[in-house]
């Protein structure tokens, strides 16, 4: 398996990598532009070229890119609609110039005056509009959510509707968030629950269909329908829950990124070793 966080792109893209490389990565996540607003800064073609040899040079890999927050491909409302299509489209844009093999996707939620299945079918359609459009170098992975009011994608079998409605669906996987799955009922914490969830997702999905993982701990106990991420061991799941989870053979050479707080300077290297220790030798 390779082991990476989030990385800040702060000092640029070459930067991130860097910082992973840094802390002894062998893989890394990070955003092409801010999470929390629709500004986007232009990039000159030379960060995206010296990102794609500097990556090479660290033998990195593979890179995980993360959509930001605001977009809603569920909404019923045109123009945050449009938006979101938008930002998606340019973002796969900037994975494909990067190389990056995925992009990870929060579904979105339905609107007030919508239904789950109207939320399904605006998602899917967007999703098609651009995978249709864009090159074949990115994968787009759906995350699974903790879930709670409106929003899409806490069950393996909304995963499965979302699958099933896009004709581009050959260009989709799976990032499974451990502390999302937790949150939204699934049981990680002991061996029985642990077959028992992935059980449900291979009969869902296939479990071929994960691609990377979310390694976070919880803070909340499971469906809580609260997504808050801990240090690994020292949550809900615990360590013997990761030993459990990424004992199987399925997911061996899958990236697996921390997402865990970053709340000292040396919090990443804790949690990277902390992982290492729940992994098969």
């Amino acid at each position: 398996m390779r082991i990476g966080v989030h990385c800040s792109v702060r000092n640029g893209f070459v930067g991130a990598l860097r910082e992973a490389a840094a802390l002894g990565c062998e893989t890394l996540q990070i955003f092409t532009q801010s999470p929390r607003g629709w500004r986007t800064r232009v990039y000159e073609p030379t960060e995206f070229s010296d990102f794609r040899r500097e990556r090479e040079r660290l033998g990195l890999g593979p890179v995980v890119v993360h959509s930001p927050y605001l977009p809603n491909l569920c909404t019923s409302d045109a123009a945050l609609y449009a938006r979101s299509v938008r930002a998606l489209r340019e973002d796969l844009d900037r994975c494909e110039k990067l190389g990056a093999e995925y992009l990870v996707l929060h579904p979105g939620a339905y609107s007030p005056s919508a239904d789950y299945n109207r939320g399904v079918e605006r998602l899917s359609s967007a999703l098609d509009a651009v995978l249709g459009a864009a090159g074949e170098g990115t994968r787009l992975l759906v995350e699974n959510m903790a879930g709670g009011g409106r929003r899409i994608g806490s069950s393996f079998r909304e995963i499965a509707d979302i699958f099933s409605n896009v004709r581009h669906r050959s260009r989709l996987g799976v990032c499974f968030d451990t502390c999302h799955a937790l949150a939204a009922g699934y049981d990680l914490t002991s061996a029985s629950g642990i077959e028992k969830t992935f059980e449900e997702f291979d009969r869902a999905l296939g479990l071929k269909q994960i691609r990377a993982f979310h390694v976070n701990d919880s803070k909340t106990l499971r469906g809580s329908r609260r997504d808050i991420h801990q240090h690994i061991g020292r949550g809900i799941i615990g360590v013997e829950g990761f030993r459990r989870i990424f004992s199987r053979r399925i997911f061996f050479g899958l990236p697996l990124i921390l997402e865990t707080p970053k709340d000292s300077p040396r919090a990443d290297r804790r949690n990277l070793r902390v992982l290492r220790r729940c992994l098969p030798e």
